[in-house]
């Protein structure tokens, strides 16, 4: 109807007090010979509640309501296309807000900013100001109503919104099952998330340090999602100090000129420039390398690739190979990769076909020119 009411739930209370008094007091009377149930029976029935405050707040319909922190303000969000702020308990109008350009399906108050947040038909979310409201009347007339800040990224209606960490993130959800995850500070989507296979109309955060969400949707299934930025920068730690190792053990196998373990860690840290490095170092003859060397280095190496090491490997071939003086580091490695496995299992690797046409192009101007100075010296003998 339109309409937002304050409701006297006082009434309401004092039945349920008295409820919950005479089942407590229950057993101690039917010791006593009295009957429980009678003594429950006169507390029941419904409770009449009185209206304190209405008003004709929207247009259209009203999509949601929000009580901000402090009990002083509600928020409404309505099909109207606008969001306005009431001052409680007589529901006077403090502030209209402005800027959708679909119907406003949530509403939501910051737990620690004078900052309202709302989510709209529109596909964004928009971060308001409420400076100056905490004021009383005389401090109405200077609330603007500023629109901060708008998220946008979600492809359908964004149904929910709420905030999160204290205040620093929102996460929403959208008539396309995404959950989407804001940091306040940059406006940037931090992270998506897609369990829903239809639109999420629940949404509530909660938990030890609101460490818990959940959504629910129209594919009839509720989603519990937890915290993990922990066990994610922990992760990211213990991965960052793996690497560092890694470093570490390859600086000390070119300082040991131990060209097979340093090529090997330069390919698992994909570091195809040192790749190369550890490739000419051995073909140069430093250490008692060689040919025979780098054939022996390539082999070990390509003997225990994956497909998705081949096809990253190919893609070192293609890019060695657009240089003249790298193409024979090249050709060695595509040659090691060939030996390893046949030739139509490598061209059926996704992508594969690609490489190699990059690969025959560059490959046949080597070869000529490699042809050429051979003739050339065959004319100087």
């Amino acid at each position: 109807d339109k309409l937002l009411k304050v409701w006297d739930v006082e009434a309401a209370v004092s039945a349920a007090v008295a409820a919950v008094s005479a089942s407590d007091e229950a057993p101690k009377k039917k010791r006593k010979g009295e009957d429980a149930s009678a003594v429950a029976a006169g507390s029941s029935g419904p409770v009449q509640m009185r209206v304190s405050a209405a008003v004709a707040a929207h247009d259209k319909d009203i999509n949601s309501v929000a009580v901000a922190p402090n009990d002083a303000l509600v928020a409404t969000g309505s099909q109207d296309r606008t969001a306005k702020v009431w001052r409680l308990p007589s529901l006077t109008l403090a502030l209209t807000l402005r800027g959708h350009k679909r119907g406003v399906w949530c509403v939501e108050f910051s737990p620690v900013d004078q900052v309202l947040l709302t989510s709209s038909g529109d596909k964004t979310i928009k971060m308001w100001s409420l400076a100056g409201l905490g004021k009383g009347a005389a401090g109405a007339a200077g609330a603007t109503g500023e629109c901060l800040r708008t998220f946008e990224g979600h492809t359908a209606s964004v149904l929910r919104c709420t905030w999160a960490t204290a205040g620093t993130q929102v996460v929403s959800a959208g008539a396309d099952g995404l959950v989407k995850l804001w940091g306040v500070a940059s406006g940037e989507c931090l992270n998506t998330f897609d369990e829903h296979a239809g639109k999420i109309w629940a949404m509530s955060a909660g938990g030890a340090h609101e460490s818990l969400l959940v959504s629910g949707g129209a594919d009839a299934t509720v989603v519990v999602w937890r915290d993990s930025t922990a066990e994610d920068a922990a992760a990211a730690a213990q991965a960052e100090e793996v690497l560092a190792g890694k470093e570490q053990d390859l600086a000390n196998a070119l300082a040991d000129r131990d060209y097979a373990t340093a090529a090997r860690l330069a390919f698992d840290l994909k570091h195809p420039g040192r790749l190369l490095a550890c490739v000419n170092q051995a073909a140069s003859g430093i250490g008692g390398g060689g040919r025979v060397a780098v054939q022996q280095l390539l082999t070990g190496l390509a003997r225990h690739m994956s497909d998705e090491d081949v096809s990253t490997a190919l893609s070192y071939c293609r890019e060695w190979n657009t240089n003249s003086r790298h193409c024979h580091a090249a050709q060695a490695l595509l040659g090691a990769v060939l030996r390893s496995r046949k030739p139509s299992v490598v061209a059926a690797m996704p992508g594969v076909r690609e490489l190699a046409d990059a690969l025959q192009v560059y490959s046949a101007r080597h070869y000529a020119r490699v042809d050429r100075l051979l003739r050339s010296t065959a004319l100087l003998d």
